[in-house]
């Protein structure tokens, strides 16, 4: 799967309903730094540090999303 993939693929936030973004961006080391959001910053999930590639910071942001919007849903989040 590729980002776009595993983006739409995501749960909507939800408190907009929109497709959630990949917030991600390189420092000068190369390495990526960031998060995945709600267009409209309702939600957000960010990584605890920074990781080598775009591909495995979107393989760890995903599940977190996920993970964060069931909670939401269930009532569990903060």
């Amino acid at each position: 799967m590729n980002a776009g993939e595993i983006q739409r693929s995501l749960p909507k936030c939800p408190a907009c309903g929109n497709t959630p973004e990949f917030a991600l961006k390189e420092d000068q080391f190369g390495l990526n730094r960031g998060g995945i959001k709600c267009p409209y910053d309702h939600y957000r999930a960010h990584l605890d540090s920074p990781i080598g590639s775009r591909e495995k910071a979107i393989k760890k942001l995903a599940p977190m999303w996920t993970e964060m919007v069931r909670k939401i849903k269930e009532g569990e989040a903060e």
